[in-house]
């Protein structure tokens, strides 16, 4: 389960990053 994880892990990752990138161009 492992690869899983890590994959899990991952989306949330970009997830955020690009909500942080979004809420400070101001949407």
């Amino acid at each position: 389960m492992p690869e899983n994880t890590l994959r899990v892990a991952g989306l949330i990752a970009i997830a955020v990053g690009v909500g942080l990138v979004w809420l400070v161009r101001g949407g």
